[in-house]
């Protein structure tokens, strides 16, 4: 495996450069560790608004010249809007890679925020929200953020809300760029047959002239509220999202809860699939999750069956639990979830571009660059009686949290809160 190499301009911005020297094409991106986390109370969604006006236009090019200059190359430009960061990433043919890298730093440093491109905006993202609003199975999992760190910017959603959306005015998302287009909060991530001598020129050409400055405490301390909500909307399938926090990815135990997840409920050998679909039918889509952020994570388990199979695929889920809990791990089925867990996670490394992506998360949650062998090596020392700990330490907390959408009435929050909030 090819190892990252790191390098720092003298305003603080980071370089991470994969080598990959049989590559034709190179991967870019200007990851920004900031997100709707650092959001303030009355930001919410604006991160993700700042990320799609990163494409309305910029002080040297319009929106269409952006798009155009992309594409005469045949290269594809696009961001996404996470938690705790945002990434404005592209890949083109390797020869382009400069070009690649100004158009990315140009979008991310010097966006136009003008008012008639926010008004036009605004209308796309209430568009992308009715859209997710028609999704339940996506929609659950903001809805289930949402009531589970209250009044926190955790919380928030991340396409925001309407009533708010329509609110927003450009000198708003102005204040954000200042706020996000900080060099100590940013890392540029190139990938491909290219060497530092290459990309540390562009890097202070395009990203030097960012001024340093400190680094806003922008973020607070995670604080999960458990309960049982139930949402009533008319859907054909009712969901469900049930979760319980666990270590997050700062804590080396976090790799640990990615197997607990494989090995619960994270493939179709695994019980939770064969008892809630193979053996009763119950639902299409079942599984067992880890997601983590820096300082919290979460061990889930999501669902979708008809309204009133809720609660028997709801007692199917936490008798698996129980069993986990009780110590009915098999060693076989430890070892077929050790090697899913590990196989996931060097097939995605073998990857330069996900190399890369991989690195610009460590300096993040450790801030420093590790072996990512060492988190999977660790995997081996796990044994069955480790397992049985960890299940036993989910009921033992007060605070798992769980969303329940679609066919549900105030009738069920008694039947329902018996099996998931036990």
């Amino acid at each position: 495996m090819t190892q990252p190499q790191l390098a720092m301009l003298a305003n603080g911005l980071r370089l991470v450069l994969v080598e990959d020297p049989h590559a034709r094409s190179s991967h870019v991106a200007i990851w920004v560790m900031a997100g709707t986390r650092n959001e303030r109370s009355d930001e919410e969604g604006l991160a993700h608004f700042l990320e799609h006006m990163a494409f309305k236009g910029t002080g040297r090019r319009s929106a269409f010249d952006i798009v155009r200059e992309v594409e005469d190359v045949g290269a594809n430009i696009n961001a996404y809007t996470a938690r705790d960061h945002t990434v404005y990433h592209g890949r083109c043919l390797s020869e382009h890679m400069a070009l690649l890298v100004e158009i990315l730093a140009d979008i991310v440093t010097d966006s136009n925020m003008r008012e008639e491109d926010v008004a036009v905006e605004r209308d796309v993202v209430l568009q992308e929200i009715a859209q997710a609003e028609d999704i339940p199975d996506e929609i659950i999992f903001d809805i289930h953020n949402d009531v589970t760190f209250p009044g926190q910017s955790l919380g928030h959603r991340t396409l925001g809300k309407p009533e708010r959306v329509q609110s927003y005015k450009a000198i708003e998302v102005h204040h954000l760029l200042e706020r996000f287009a900080n060099p100590a909060r940013m890392v540029l991530v190139v990938a491909g047959p290219h060497g530092l001598e290459e990309l540390q020129p562009l890097a202070e050409r395009y990203l030097g002239p960012l001024k340093a400055r400190l680094l806003a405490h922008d973020t607070s301390p995670a604080q999960s509220k458990g309960g049982l909500h139930l949402v009533p909307r008319k859907s054909e399938q009712t969901h469900l999202c049930w979760t319980f926090p666990v270590a997050g990815l700062a804590c080396s135990e976090y790799v640990s809860w990615q197997l607990f997840a494989n090995l619960f409920g994270g493939g179709m050998s695994s019980p939770l699939f064969q008892e809630v679909r193979e053996s009763r039918g119950l639902a299409y889509s079942v599984y067992a999750f880890y997601s983590g952020l820096v300082d919290c994570g979460q061990l889930g388990i999501s669902m979708g069956t008809s309204s009133e199979r809720m609660l028997e695929a709801c007692s199917i889920a936490n008798n698996v639990l129980e069993r986990l809990a009780t110590g009915e791990v098999e060693e076989e089925a430890l070892i077929r979830a050790r090697n899913q867990t590990k196989a996931a996670s060097l097939m995605a490394l073998e990857h330069a571009a996900n190399l890369a992506d991989h690195a610009a998360r460590q300096l993040q949650i450790l801030g420093h660059l590790e072996d990512p062998l060492l988190a999977i090596e660790a995997l081996d020392q796990l044994g069955t009686k480790d397992i049985m700990r960890m299940a036993q330490s989910l009921f033992a907390q007060a605070s798992s949290s769980a969303v329940v959408l679609g066919g549900v009435r105030s009738a069920d929050q008694g039947p329902l809160e018996a099996v998931l909030m036990s």
